[in-house]
């Protein structure tokens, strides 16, 4: 249940910066991204329940769950999907122009912070002796 709650505590924080910065980058594409608010908060939170929860239990099982594992590891699973999908195509049409490098980045950068949002979130309702490397401070 600790695991569900965070990856969507993680997919409303990447959802949330989203719309945050297509306000400030692209005011016209709010209206857009509005309407279709529930659509990329599924994609967000498939991201984290597929994608996310088997990483932090690999990193986990394998006692690497610190902070320096799970942001790249936030970052890949942000910017993994368009990569696989530019090598799908092609690397034809659209993906073969500079943009989708950065919006890879981006998504990467939507990816670290749905990794943060996890990480937060499953630290605070995880007792402190399970966390390895928290990013709290032993407060006993």
């Amino acid at each position: 249940m600790k695991m569900l709650f965070a990856a969507f505590a993680a997919s409303v924080a990447s959802t949330a910066l989203l719309l945050l910065a297509s306000a400030v980058f692209s005011p016209p594409a709010v209206s857009w991204l509005v309407l279709g608010l529930p659509l990329v908060l599924l994609v967000t939170l498939a991201h984290a329940l597929i994608l996310g929860v088997p990483a932090m239990l690999a990193l986990r099982s394998r006692q690497l769950l610190r902070v320096s594992t799970v942001l790249p590891t936030g970052f890949a699973i942000g910017a993994l999907p368009s990569a696989v999908a530019a090598l799908a195509r092609g690397g034809s049409g659209v993906f073969a122009e500079p943009i989708s490098w950065s919006g890879m980045f981006g998504l990467g950068g939507l990816g670290v912070v749905g990794a943060c949002a996890f990480w937060l979130v499953w630290s605070r309702l995880t007792s402190s002796r399970d966390v390895e490397g928290s990013w709290q401070a032993d407060d006993r």
